[in-house]
């Protein structure tokens, strides 16, 4: 005589318990990317979209290739409890984007800047002109926070290593001695090394071909 099998297990409900998990979880998601883009009223991207815009930011700016060697942090603000931030590592040959989990440095970066809103950053993104990185870094694009080249305060740390790095990159946009005060005063042309005038004269070239070049602050 044949023993008595135990019936056949069904995974009818174990199926149907995995669905319901997935479905959880999909809900989940989508409330909190419902949240950061309708309760707060803003826009909203993940590390990796915004990583891929600030790229495309980056390759779109002209004047990137007058910067030498240099290190920026960017922050990107997408609600009052999320911020993403990117580093930028410019060399002679290429410029990395790279995500970061952790909050900029100011004792590492060469320059910290914050955009307030994501909706300010894709508005510099779209129409990235010389205006508006000449007089829209006071807020109303963006903001310098202190770094390694630009401390506490409204002027830069105007040395010979702001020189090297950074001041070729402004003629691109706008002649230094244009521009108010004393706080760019290291850039002014006579005070640059003979390698620094050449690529500041290159930069003011090409800002000038491209019709783009500011002639004041406003």
């Amino acid at each position: 005589m044949e023993e008595p099998q135990p019936p056949k297990r069904t995974y009818t409900f174990e199926i149907t318990m995995t669905v319901f998990i997935l479905f959880l979880l999909i809900i989940t998601v989508l409330y909190f990317v419902y949240q950061q883009t309708t309760a707060t009223g803003r826009a909203f991207a993940t590390l990796d979209q915004a990583k891929v815009e600030l790229q495309d930011l980056v390759t779109k700016l002209p004047l990137m290739k007058y910067f030498k060697d240099s290190n920026f942090c960017v922050q990107i603000v997408m609600s009052p409890t999320i911020m993403h931030s990117y580093t930028i590592a410019k060399t002679q040959t290429q410029t990395i984007v790279s995500a970061s989990l952790n909050d900029c440095s100011e004792f590492s970066e060469d320059l910290i800047i914050r955009f307030p809103t994501y909706e300010k950053f894709q508005d510099l993104k779209k129409y990235p002109t010389c205006f508006k990185l000449v007089n829209n870094g006071r807020g109303q694009n963006y903001w310098f926070l202190p770094s390694r080249l630009w401390p506490v305060g409204d002027t830069p740390n105007c040395n010979a290593e702001f020189q090297e790095k950074i001041c070729p990159a402004i003629y691109y946009c706008i002649d230094p001695k244009n521009i108010p005060g004393n706080a760019l005063s290291c850039c002014i042309r006579d005070k640059l090394d003979v390698m620094q005038q050449k690529r500041a004269d290159t930069a003011a070239a090409d800002g000038i071909n491209k019709g783009v070049r500011e002639q004041r602050v406003r």
